[in-house]
């Protein structure tokens, strides 16, 4: 979800109320899902590229490949560059910012080799190295903002910021998922995998002025493990049924590193192992063509791990290292 640029999409579907019986956590106010575009028995391909101010441009392309009659691919990339509309007023600092530097690229490999058994597998890397969306700006009153009180200055205009920091954030996921049918006749079973790495440096300036009081940089690693397997039924008008089982696995490591003028802190590498597991059913009744019941329950158990160490990653800071 931090990479937003949507790229060769067949559909958004906003799914109202709450979502947790089929979607489970976080799915409590309801769910966004973003569809791509699958595998075409169809050689085609796409290519546009985009040009505007502040030398801005992008460019994304897509080919999708039979390579037999049960077996093709699809292939997309893109790429957005834009300089930096925000103008740092702090000569110490980096001058632009908001600026955007995004790589991405989604691979899909789609195989049929019988009526009941389908195979997709699904590859995607995305690197962000920029600082688009990082400004800060005080907006309170300005004789109680602590950074002015310590002799700092804030932004007034619009596009404008001031800050010591001259750092990026620097942004990369590799995330795969494969997802196998097997057609049972009264139902389909099916087994989705998926595995995400995801590793951040973030820099932000949190008292929003020129003043060195709560400058930072944290460092987000996150590996993601999930396996959900359902079973659903494919031949009934008047009823439909979809039963299933998840597992959930995650270990992420955070650490944040604070600047304050004459003081650095960090709040230790904290490691947090989630761990959950649920199984959920769902009873959908065809009332009529315009009129449906629908009942579902899912159990969840979560656990957590939390360790916590001292910091020993060094850093810099206006040009200075601990």
């Amino acid at each position: 979800a931090i990479m937003l640029d949507l790229a060769d999409v067949e559909r958004v579907e906003v799914l109202k109320g709450p979502q947790g019986v089929l979607f489970g956590r976080n799915a409590a106010a309801g769910a966004i899902r973003v569809i791509t575009r699958d595998v075409t028995n169809e050689f085609e391909g796409s290519f546009k590229v985009g040009y505007g101010n502040f030398d801005r441009w992008t460019a994304s392309g897509t080919i999708n490949a039979p390579l037999t009659d049960t077996l093709g691919i699809r292939i997309n990339a893109e790429t957005s560059h834009r300089d930096g509309y925000v103008r740092n007023i702090v000569p110490q600092g980096r001058r632009d910012w908001d600026d955007k530097k995004l790589y991405a690229v989604r691979g899909k490999l789609r195989w049929e080799p019988t009526d009941w058994f389908d195979m997709r597998l699904t590859g995607s890397y995305w690197h962000q190295n920029d600082n688009a969306g990082n400004e800060t700006v005080s907006v309170g009153r300005l004789d109680l903002t602590n950074g002015i009180r310590a002799g700092g200055v804030t932004g007034t205009r619009r596009g404008e910021t001031a800050t010591q920091l001259n750092q990026r954030n620097d942004k990369r996921e590799a995330a795969g998922e494969l997802n196998m049918r097997f057609g049972l006749g009264f139902a389909d079973l099916t087994t989705i995998t998926t595995y995400a790495d995801l590793d951040n440096v973030l820099t932000f300036d949190a008292d929003a002025t020129s003043a060195t009081l709560n400058d930072a940089i944290v460092f987000e690693r996150a590996k993601t493990f999930a396996q959900e397997v359902q079973l659903a039924s494919n031949n009934s008008d008047k009823f439909e049924w979809i039963i299933g089982a998840y597992y959930f696995h995650e270990n992420a490591d955070y650490e944040a590193l604070f600047d304050r003028g004459a003081a650095r802190a960090s709040n230790g590498v904290q490691t947090i192992i989630t761990e959950s597991i649920a199984g959920f059913g769902q009873l959908k009744w065809n009332v009529s063509d315009n009129f449906a019941l629908i009942a579902g329950a899912r159990y969840t158990k979560d656990s957590k791990e939390l360790e916590l160490i001292p910091s020993t990653r060094s850093v810099t800071f206006r040009g200075i290292t601990t």
